[in-house]
């Protein structure tokens, strides 16, 4: 599969990096689109998109990370939405699915909420319902994470970690989840302790599958929370089982 490389520009200029497969499926094949987590990038989506060839896939690098700009403002949960829309209305998607992990889930449940008829169906990987606030100092311990073995620093710039953290308000999606109409696929690692465990309760879940009416919850007994990397083949059969569902037939 060869991807194109493309830029959106916010609505304040800032330009968006993002890769596309350019496949041409036809309206009865739902499109693609991929938020990825903290620190990961669009580049880095390209072997999870290289998984559904028979339809567009999309990933794009937030604010900060990848070929994206480095704006000095704007890390919050808008900002980040703002990016994910830059680049729907660039491609002049709709009808989309929108798969979110980690931090990328909270943006793709917070841009589904404020723009429910673009997205025909959602999913969401381990993360609770929330946007978060890191603690002071969080930036420093950050920086020293490392990404398919590779240092954090190399994706996503310094200055971004440390907008994330001045910028981002502490969000409770809760008593906005029943503004949640479409198929909905949540994905949770079982395991809760060890090296980066699940990020989601059982309360977590809980507060999913009250408010979330079409809600199917997918559990992986084998991984915490890098479920993509703990058990890849599922993830993928996982994923491409549920958006298959959302195909016209």
């Amino acid at each position: 599969m060869i991807f194109t490389d493309g830029w959106a520009k916010t609505s304040k200029n800032i330009s968006i990096h993002f890769i596309d497969s350019g496949v041409l499926a036809g309206s009865q094949i739902t499109p693609f689109l991929y938020a990825p987590g903290t620190a990961a990038t669009a580049e880095l989506s390209k072997e999870l998109l290289r998984k559904f060839p028979e339809r567009q896939s999309t990933a794009l690098s937030f604010r900060g990370r990848g070929q994206s700009d480095t704006p000095t403002v704007g890390y919050d949960l808008e900002g980040h939405i703002e990016d994910l829309h830059a680049v729907v209305e660039k491609l002049q998607l709709k009808g989309f699915c929108l798969h979110g992990y980690s931090l990328g889930a909270a943006i793709a449940l917070g841009y589904a909420i404020e723009f429910p008829d673009f997205v025909t169906g959602l999913i969401l990987g381990d993360h609770p319902a929330t946007f978060f606030k890191p603690r002071p100092g969080w930036c420093e311990s950050f920086k020293s994470s490392t990404l398919k073995g590779i240092s954090v620093l190399e994706y996503m710039r310094y200055d971004a970690m440390q907008g994330l953290e001045r910028d981002s308000k502490r969000i409770d999606f809760k008593e906005q989840l029943q503004n949640i109409k479409c198929p909905t696929l949540l994905l949770r690692g079982k395991r809760m302790s060890g090296p980066l465990p699940s990020f989601l309760s059982e309360k977590d879940v809980e507060v999913y599958t009250k408010f979330i009416k079409q809600l199917n919850v997918v559990e992986f007994e084998h991984s915490g929370h890098m479920i993509p990397y703990d058990e890849p083949a599922k993830y993928v059969e996982v994923l491409r089982e549920f958006i298959a569902t959302l195909d016209k037939t």
